[in-house]
């Protein structure tokens, strides 16, 4: 894997260039219901960044950056176990990651931001980094799920401030097989109760 943090600071010089590009994972610390562990949107940043450096690092120079996890979780600030950082804290860091890696040859940054609640903020801190340190900079999502291939089932009333982690979501190819999706509303105990998916 290549990994920024693994590099010599001689290397650096040496291996980056002005075309390298570098990928900066997003993720939080934040509740995901009884069933989720608090990382899991820096789980799926941090796999999905691995996963590009993986298959195209060397044909395209692309390192990747340890992954980012305290990041602007305020929105779920109600629940124990969230760590989050404000808009302002986020924006002060942000820009303190491009000012020191605009002192490196490479000038191409990506944020891959598995979280939601970052995205308007990155798209400001975007902009910023390109006037304020002359890097190129983007922002890409983990597949975002496509309703109508992949949204299953809702799980919880809409006005659930959980509901943001209670779709069921199926893989494309596993969702042909899909035949029913049965919740056990007789057990339930709250709205997270066992969902079954009966495949055919």
């Amino acid at each position: 894997m290549r990994r920024f943090a693994d590099l010599s600071g001689p290397q650096v010089s040496e291996l980056l260039t002005d075309r390298t590009i570098l990928v900066q994972p997003l993720g939080a610390i934040e509740q995901h219901g009884p069933h989720l562990p608090l990382s899991t949107d820096s789980v799926v940043a941090t796999a999905v960044a691995e996963a590009a450096v993986a298959a195209v690092g060397e044909e395209l120079d692309v390192w990747l950056l340890p992954t980012l996890e305290y990041t602007k979780s305020n929105e779920h600030a109600w629940s124990p176990g969230t760590v989050w950082l404000s808009a302002t804290t986020l924006l002060a860091v942000l820009d303190d990651l491009g000012r020191c890696i605009a002192t490196t040859p490479a000038k191409r940054l990506v944020f891959l931001n598995g979280h939601g609640g970052n995205s308007a903020l990155l798209n400001v801190a975007n902009r910023e980094l390109r006037l304020a340190h002359g890097l190129m900079t983007f922002l890409a999502h983990p597949g975002v799920p496509h309703p109508p291939t992949m949204n299953i089932f809702v799980k919880m009333k809409p006005d659930d401030p959980l509901l943001h982690c209670d779709f069921i979501f199926v893989s494309d190819d596993l969702r042909p097989r899909v035949q029913a999706v049965d919740v056990d509303i007789e057990t339930q105990v709250s709205d997270h109760q066992p969902v079954t998916l009966t495949l055919g």
